[in-house]
């Protein structure tokens, strides 16, 4: 997920796939570090800074997906 994108921001998108799906993990990717933890507050399990090499982001993508589900309870 980005913060910047066409029609609604990353924030506002995070919090509404959330809604249809809570136990979807969502690994947010910006250049506005400032947005950081307005983003984990939304919902994202992590964030990453852009830029960054490949196989980084996808360690990252491999790390969120064990992640176990959020407790909403």
């Amino acid at each position: 997920m980005d913060y910047r994108m066409p029609v609604k921001d990353g924030i506002v998108a995070t919090k509404g796939i959330l809604e249809v799906n809570p136990e979807a993990k969502i690994l947010f990717v910006s250049a506005d570090e400032s947005v950081k933890e307005e983003a984990l507050a939304a919902g994202a399990c992590g964030f990453k800074l852009k830029t960054f090499k490949i196989d980084e982001l996808i360690e990252d993508i491999e790390n969120t997906a064990r992640q176990k589900p959020r407790d909403f309870t």
